[in-house]
């Protein structure tokens, strides 16, 4: 009986989380897909967060030929003077971003769906917050 209602909610799992990626939209969907894109390197040794997100967008964008949509969090939780120091080499966007936030105390998320502040929609970004 106990395997019985495990397997039952393994399945329910497998399918909510099939569900959950059914959701997102088209923006988050590319989102997602740039979030695999491989960068050759990045050095920002205290560099501005926006400079370091106008960096990565230019890096995706020549090299997957897409337009990452990222930016700071619009609430204000990272001030737009904050530093970070970071170098990599030969990773992914998403190991970039990672590592990037977890050594400057911040953190990412993806926007899936309706969510609109101070007059700018930002379905299918990328938000550094802390």
């Amino acid at each position: 009986m106990h395997r019985l209602l495990a397997l039952t909610v393994l399945a329910l799992g497998v399918v909510a989380v099939q569900a959950q990626d059914a959701k997102d939209t088209e923006k988050t969907a590319k989102t997602k897909k740039l979030l695999e894109t491989k960068i050759a390197s990045v050095e920002y040794k205290d560099t501005l967060v926006q400079d370091v997100i106008r960096d990565l967008q230019d890096k995706v964008k020549e090299i997957a030929k897409g337009e990452l949509l990222i930016a700071r969090d619009p609430t204000g939780a990272v001030s737009g003077n904050a530093k970070v120091s970071y170098e990599a080499k030969n990773k992914t966007l998403k190991e970039v971003l990672d590592e990037l936030c977890k050594k400057n105390d911040l953190n990412w998320t993806i926007v899936n769906g309706k969510y609109k502040a101070f007059g700018v929609k930002y379905d299918g970004y990328i938000f550094l917050n802390k």
